[in-house]
């Protein structure tokens, strides 16, 4: 991954005018911006009675109930130095609704107390319908709820955001259609990082996109695609969370669809689960009844449990390049109750249980992968297990125990229906032992 993609520099996308002339300014508008007035009313005669474009010059405007912006195809630009300071972070920031064709760029909301308790529903920016509503360099610091939150919108998009102490969570996209989310940048939120969520309740929408993503200090998961379809994740980097760090699923507890080819490549996942608190599993990635979904070029390393858990994905699960090591409990890789499941080209190190477990699978297909020092800390013992697997197609590059081991690396396959599986029998003098049981159809090859 390039570092570059990481590093959230100013968005080079400029403000354009409008076509009804030049913008007004706030100032015009009667606010004052020295920190101490109330500006509620001038905003309020800027945003929602006004509908043409608009311009914020430095200064702190205060305001004491939610800014609603209304009018579509109009522009709200702050300059630097501009903040929308709240009186109450309980209390909703800018509200866009039903509304097309607006840009905000470079708003910065914060609130006079620090956020006490979550509340039930609000954002610092809470986008509602509408289309093509485009949100430029925002930040947002200290909410009692999400800092950006868009909800049955099409075609939504976030470009450059700096998302800090929010309770809830730090960009969440709601049953949205093609939502975009570019160098986003949250740290220390309630609740998930990034989410792409699509409930039941709401009408159905798909497809999204987020890169240049960084997740630091999630009280939840990292980044979380659930029940939303067509979601690519690119070039992100989430460390240390409570819950997992990379997320897809489908909730019945919440309602939601089923995930369907949800795609996570050229990222990073480090101390998932290291937050001490209940927040569900803390693998670095899980996956629950996800259909055709793929991990691709990321490494994931100090899991607190599983480096990798599946449970209950259908279709295919493609996972390719990646690099698994040194978890503190569970195995590196975890598949149970699944369909189709493709594994090439992946290395897995110092995992503390089983290297690679999978149960109760259709077909697994196993190119190119390596284990070591697997499952020499955890009561297992055994580097490789595979049980009840209907149709396993296996070659492994490396199968190893730690140079100091006097015992060597245990593959354990049971109830394998058909298949092959071909593993070198030693390298630098370190063996492997392989053990099939009640799988009288199996070839092995020990080469």
């Amino acid at each position: 991954m390039k570092r570059r993609g990481l590093l959230l520099g100013a968005a080079s996308i400029g403000f354009a005018s409008a076509s009804r002339g030049a913008a007004r300014t706030l100032a015009s508008f009667g606010a004052r911006g020295n920190g101490d007035a109330d500006d509620t009313a001038a905003l309020v005669r800027a945003l929602t009675d006004y509908e043409g474009d608009l311009v914020i010059a430095a200064g702190t405007y205060r305001y004491a109930r939610t800014l609603q912006l209304r009018g579509s195809g109009r522009s709200i630009r702050f300059e630097p130095g501009a903040v929308l300071m709240g009186d109450d972070p309980s209390v909703s920031g800018l509200e866009i609704r039903q509304a097309t064709g607006v840009t905000l760029a470079g708003a910065s909301l914060a609130w006079r107390r620090e956020p006490r308790q979550r509340i039930r529903f609000g954002a610092g920016v809470l986008v509602m319908g509408g289309a093509d509503v485009r949100v430029e360099r925002v930040r947002v610091e200290g909410f009692e709820g999400a800092g950006l939150l868009f909800e049955s919108c099409q075609r939504p998009v976030v470009s450059g955001a700096r998302v800090r102490k929010t309770s809830a969570d730090g960009v969440h996209f709601a049953n949205c259609g093609q939502s975009l989310a570019e160098d986003i940048d949250c740290q220390d939120t309630g609740d998930d990082g990034l989410a792409f969520v699509n409930y039941r309740r709401l009408p159905d929408a798909s497809g999204g996109t987020a890169r240049r993503i960084v997740v630091t200090n999630s009280n939840a998961r990292g980044i979380t695609v659930v029940g939303q379809s067509d979601v690519n994740v690119s070039e992100f980097r989430i460390t240390r969370t409570r819950g997992s760090g990379i997320y897809v699923a489908q909730e019945d507890s919440y309602a939601t669809r089923f995930p369907h080819n949800a795609v996570f490549e050229r990222g990073t996942v480090d101390q998932a689960g290291a937050i001490e608190g209940r927040a569900g599993n803390k693998c670095g990635a899980e996956l629950v009844r996800a259909h055709n979904a793929r991990l691709s070029s990321i490494t994931i390393s100090h899991s607190r449990s599983r480096l990798v858990g599946v449970n209950g994905a259908t279709g295919t699960l493609r996972m390719s390049n990646l690099t698994l090591r040194d978890n503190t409990d569970g195995e590196g890789v975890y598949i149970q109750a699944s369909e189709q499941v493709q594994m090439n080209d992946c290395r897995v190190t110092n995992a503390f249980n089983t290297g690679l477990y999978a149960k109760d699978l259709q077909m697994l297909e196993v190119s190119g992968v390596e284990l070591e020092a697997c499952a020499e800390r955890g009561a297992s013992r055994t580097a490789v297990w595979l049980e009840n697997v209907r149709d396993l197609r296996a070659r492994f590059g490396k199968v190893e125990a730690s140079p100091g081991m006097a015992s060597p690396a245990r593959v354990v396959l049971r109830g394998i229906g058909a298949g092959a599986l071909s593993v070198p029998s030693a390298s630098a003098g370190r063996r492997v032992s392989v053990m099939a049981e009640e799988s009288p159809t199996l070839g092995v090859e020990l080469r």
